[in-house]
């Protein structure tokens, strides 16, 4: 679990700074499959809970919105007809 500014844990779908680096494999929080960049290290079938809440990876509500420049677009797109 990893906090923004020292507080409140980040959201699941929020990537880890570290997420970015060229030795890490891990890239998506929201994903299970450790072959597609997810979180499941033991195979379990649950990945993470990045977020303390208790709803690992898939299962937590945070994965099911779209990224904050996914949504961004999408608004847009809709404003100008697009």
């Amino acid at each position: 679990m990893w906090a923004i500014s020292g507080t409140l844990p980040a959201a699941e779908n929020v990537k880890p700074p570290y997420f970015t680096r060229a030795d890490v494999r891990v890239t998506k929080p929201c994903v299970k499959n450790k072959a597609n960049g997810g979180e499941d290290f033991n195979a379990d079938g649950k990945g993470l809970d990045n977020d303390g809440d208790l709803a690992y990876d898939g299962n937590d509500s945070d994965c099911a919105a779209l990224p904050l420049p996914t949504r961004a677009w999408s608004v847009l797109k809709g404003a100008y007809g697009g």
